[in-house]
């Protein structure tokens, strides 16, 4: 395994690559303060090393410009794990945070992350898009009754941000999303994913649903509908270990909406969520499984494939024009 060491200071990278070094299975190159897209061709590592140091907006854009430019798995590295992990990997697009390797135990976790993380499969993100690819999106037909349903884990912060700035500003479905998230972080996602056209927002128990408003389950809560126009909170008993769990969610909206449901599975560990497409699958609703080459883990979307009742397997940017496409012209192509 070959693992870029950047970011930090020069004594730092030293460190890491001297440590990396001594593990016979991986290859370490140390490089500079920065890093460019023709080092990163040049090395073709298996996946990069970025060390937080006291620059920690420097290390987001590294890690940003990374992603965008010549992607591949990044593990940011700081000295102690920051209170605010989950928004960073929000924000960067990296896959993991790991403390400093300053022990013998610590060196074991560290390199077994480094070969995890250099398995997953990563996207090109934040892509400056041009105006003509946002353009081919249709126009939604407003007060449709839709209701748009997604459930994601790892890798799901990145892809949901994708979708949601491809989403047209007009969008007239409501989108209800359960992620996988760190408890007392799903503040700092929501934070993440307000920069899009439309509005994000912790959804609350009771409230009423609006035209293309995105809700995000909040912590330790299941995320549903009790009716068509109402927003359902519980803290009932997990569902295969998950609370927020896709499958509460999707049993729910199937119920509610029907043939007016669109789910959507995204990247992450695990089956949730697969449960619950029978239900969807039942009352009519269509289903969109994430596929293999753009999830960052296709466990989520492998599961809802062999399942059996996904009627779409898109790739992350075919996803929101399929949102966006007509009721009628999703009708044609199913």
């Amino acid at each position: 395994m070959r693992v870029a060491v950047a970011g930090g200071s020069e004594e730092e990278r030293d460190a890491l690559r001297i440590l990396l070094s001594a593990v016979p299975a991986i290859e370490a190159s140390m490089l500079g303060r920065s890093i460019s897209a023709g080092a990163l061709a040049r090395l073709e590592p298996s996946l990069v090393a970025l060390i937080v140091g006291d620059a920690l907006e420097d290390a987001i854009e590294i890690a940003r410009r990374i992603m965008g430019e010549a992607p591949k798995p990044v593990v940011l590295v700081a000295t102690v794990r920051p209170e605010n992990a989950d928004e960073l990997l929000a924000r960067s697009g990296a896959l993991a945070i790991v403390e400093f390797p300053v022990d013998e135990a610590r060196q074991r976790r560290f390199v077994a992350t480094l070969e995890a993380m250099a398995e997953v499969k990563v996207v090109r993100r934040w892509r400056r898009e041009s105006p003509a690819v946002r353009s081919i999106l249709p126009p939604p037909a407003r007060g449709d009754g839709r209701l748009v349903a997604i459930v994601s884990s790892t890798g799901g912060p990145g892809a949901l941000q994708r979708i949601l700035s491809q989403l047209p500003a007009n969008f007239a479905s409501p989108i209800l999303v359960v992620q996988h998230i760190a408890g007392g972080f799903v503040e700092s996602l929501v934070r993440s994913l307000g920069g899009t056209h439309l509005p994000v927002k912790l959804a609350q128990d009771g409230e009423t649903l609006r035209p293309g408003t995105v809700y995000i389950a909040p912590d330790n809560h299941h995320l549903g509908v009790s009716s068509r126009n109402t927003i359902m909170l519980s803290q009932g008993s997990p569902v295969e270990g998950f609370r927020p769990s896709g499958t509460f969610l999707f049993e729910a909206a199937a119920k509610a909406f029907g043939p007016q449901l669109t789910v959507v599975v995204l990247t992450g560990m695990g089956r949730d969520g697969v449960a619950g497409l029978r239900a969807v699958h039942e009352n009519g609703g269509t289903i969109i499984a994430q596929d293999r080459e753009t999830s960052a883990v296709f466990g989520m979307p492998k599961a809802a494939i062999e399942n059996g009742y996904v009627d779409r397997v898109l790739p992350l940017d075919e996803i929101a024009r399929e949102l966006a496409a007509p009721t009628e012209l999703r009708g044609a192509m199913a």
